[in-house]
């Protein structure tokens, strides 16, 4: 639905909005996980993904994607996502299992990742990169999965 009415939204917000009120709201939902825990807060908290800011962002980050994606050029922005939109789902599937995986080695700890990195820059840079790193390895899987998956379908084909 939103796709569908992308060129009205785009004459009422701006990239820039966008963003601005992306950053903004994440600030907002910091404060008021301070404000609740105390300095022990952790973005696994509930109230930092699962509530009406975190859907707000999200949209932030949809309308964001909408100004990069021009419909009458064939850019590279628009190949690649074009290209990460066919495995999005599959991704979203994996992601979890992902993250199981990276805790239970160990490689998820905020010390393994971040170094001597401390305080909240600390807490941005693991966020960062754990994101990065669970989307790449994801993605991966995907990727073989597809692959094995068209692999099969040229074997039973051939039958």
């Amino acid at each position: 639905i939103i796709y569908q009415h992308r060129e009205a939204i785009k004459t009422k917000i701006s990239f820039v909005k966008c963003v601005i009120l992306f950053v903004g709201l994440n600030i907002v939902r910091l404060l008021i996980i301070l404000n609740r825990q105390g300095h022990d807060y952790s973005y696994t908290n509930i109230l930092y993904w699962y509530s009406f800011l975190g859907l707000i962002c999200a949209l932030c980050i949809i309308f964001a994607c909408m100004f990069l994606i021009n419909d009458n050029k064939e850019s590279k922005i628009n190949r690649v996502i074009c290209w990460l939109s066919s495995y999005t789902f599959g991704i979203y599937i994996v992601h979890m299992l992902v993250v199981i995986m990276l805790d239970r080695y160990s490689i998820s700890k905020l010390e393994y990742v971040t170094g001597k990195i401390g305080g909240a820059i600390g807490e941005y840079f693991y966020t960062i990169v754990m994101i990065l790193l669970v989307f790449a390895i994801s993605l991966c899987i995907i990727i073989v999965v597809k692959i094995i998956k068209e692999l099969a379908l040229k074997i039973v084909n051939k039958r």
